[in-house]
């Protein structure tokens, strides 16, 4: 979901889009105040639509899932102790995103 055009940033005002492509200041001291990753449900809606009585599966996080789960048959949610969740963003070497 996250990097397949399933969520998107949204601005928690106006709705708009961040321009796919772009990589946002994520560290900016307001960001995450103005933005929120949210799921596209006009984008998950289709691939359901496509889907039809085959196996998808649609992995990852967004502020507004729930507003999808509707479209599946089962949904399975991850939750891991903010200890642990702490220690995995600290180690992680992949990228940057939740270090600051």
């Amino acid at each position: 979901m996250d990097l397949d055009g399933y969520a998107a940033w949204i601005h928690r005002e106006t709705g708009a889009m961040w321009p796919p492509g772009q990589h946002p200041d994520t560290g900016a001291a307001d960001w995450f105040q103005q933005f929120a990753w949210r799921v596209v449900p006009e984008k998950v809606e289709a691939l359901a639509a496509r889907a039809r009585d085959r196996t998808i599966f649609l992995a990852g996080m967004a502020t507004n899932g729930h507003e999808v789960w509707h479209l599946f048959s089962r949904v399975l949610y991850l939750v891991i102790d903010e200890r642990t969740l702490r220690r995995r963003v600290a180690s992680r070497t992949t990228n940057d995103f939740g270090k600051t």
